[in-house]
């Protein structure tokens, strides 16, 4: 009997804990947890306690939140607790289920309230980096947010084997180059079936009877489309290629974009990384992720190795990088990170750019402007010192040409 209890106990203590599977998002973990996460995407819940229909909804939605296993997490906000978070993000009503990827999208939830409508809603818009298409609307939603996209067109004779080859490839190229990115596959003959005139502008840039034996890789961004010219086969070429078209809302800091830079009212986030190191990386990665979250910083990024003047009017020394620099154009001021703050993730670098927006962070001054200053400084010093001896020469002269006057004024 004794046995049978203790079992009976440790079943109930397991259902419980397991239930508890609905994250309960407020206010201080929301931005962390669900905003500037780049490992998980979400399921959430926004609802009222007194709303019978989230109340009717509940069991449901915590049993879909245990058949889901992978990166989707589920969580839930009580709207009357926190008004002010449910009114930032178009609540109007209870219940609202939305889904946030880790991209920094929203998909707003139309189906029935079921387990099956749950987990189908979570796995389908799940952010798996691959995913296999048969028409475009899920590509127009991707691309309407400004996402990196790549859009692999290949032919209706393609094996099974050939497509999970080459997707191996592109998961590895991501992996390797740390790219946030998503490729569609798609079949030629689907394409063009069910496109919806999506290729109006790629017709320019692709032809579709060309697809025979090759696949054709397409950059998506917005309206623009972007055609990979290179042999797939030339690995190195191929992901040079992908690692540009990724970062195209993190523009590059350099000699061509100077002036695009220069014109920005904001002030300028730099991700200085080191191309020898390949963890450092990453931090354009959560670059990219913060450019899409706030509009109040340009973001770009630059390579310590490719650009030695940055470094040295910013004062980065030899192995600094990666790290965030901050610079204000107009007044040649700057903000760069210290030991104390990190960037390992993307909300790491946004409590960063706070700090510098609160005064918590200390401005320094570049150095060309600050050898500019000190040259004007030590030109007015040599100017001064050679009118002090000028006019010391003068009163010398002047005072002995007088004295010889009174002599021989005297003398007459």
């Amino acid at each position: 009997m004794k046995w049978f209890l203790l079992k009976l106990t440790f079943l109930f203590l397991l259902l419980l804990f397991s239930k508890c599977s609905v994250v309960e998002l407020n206010e201080k973990n929301f931005r962390s947890s669900v905003l500037l996460n780049e490992k998980s995407d979400w399921v959430i819940k926004f609802y009222a306690s007194s709303c019978s229909n989230c109340k009717r909804m509940e069991k449901d939605f915590k049993e879909a939140s245990l058949q889901i296993k992978g990166d989707v997490q589920f969580g839930a906000v009580e709207c009357p607790k926190y008004p002010e978070l449910c009114h930032s993000h178009q609540i109007n009503g209870y219940p609202t289920v939305k889904f946030h990827s880790r991209k920094g999208f929203w998909i707003n939830y139309q189906g029935d309230r079921s387990v099956s409508g749950y987990v189908q809603f979570a796995k389908k818009n799940s952010d798996q980096p691959i995913k296999e298409v048969s028409d475009t609307d899920l590509i127009k939603r991707y691309t309407s947010y400004n996402l990196p996209t790549f859009l692999i067109v290949y032919p209706h004779s393609f094996t099974n084997n050939e497509i999970k080859s080459l997707k191996e490839i592109l998961i590895e190229i991501s992996k390797t180059e740390n790219l946030l990115c998503s490729y569609f596959f798609i079949n030629a003959q689907d394409f063009q079936m069910k496109n919806s005139g999506f290729d109006t502008k790629l017709d320019r840039k692709i032809s579709f009877s060309s697809i025979v034996r090759v696949p054709k890789i397409v950059s998506v961004f917005n309206d623009d489309f972007e055609l990979y010219q290179g042999r797939n086969e030339d690995l190195r070429s191929l992901a040079e290629w992908l690692k540009q078209n990724s970062y195209r809302n993190v523009i590059h800091y350099n000699e061509e974009n100077l002036e695009l830079i220069s014109n920005q009212k904001k002030l300028i986030a730099i991700a200085i990384i080191d191309s020898d190191n390949l963890d450092s990386l990453k931090i354009r990665s959560n670059m990219q992720i913060l450019a899409k979250l706030t509009d109040e910083f340009f973001f770009t990024w630059a390579n310590i190795k490719d650009d030695f003047k940055l470094g040295k009017h910013y004062n980065i020394g030899p192995g600094e990088a990666p790290l965030v620099l901050v610079i204000d154009l107009q007044s040649h001021s700057y903000w760069k990170q210290t030991e104390d703050h990190s960037n390992e993730t993307p909300n790491d670098i946004f409590l960063f750019l706070e700090d510098i927006k609160n005064y918590k962070v200390e401005m320094q001054i570049s150095r060309d402007t600050t050898s500019f200053v000190q040259f004007l400084f030590e030109a007015w010093a040599w100017i001064l010192a050679f009118v002090s001896v000028f006019v010391f020469t003068y009163y010398k002269y002047l005072k002995h040409f007088l004295s010889e006057k009174k002599s021989k004024s005297l003398l007459d």
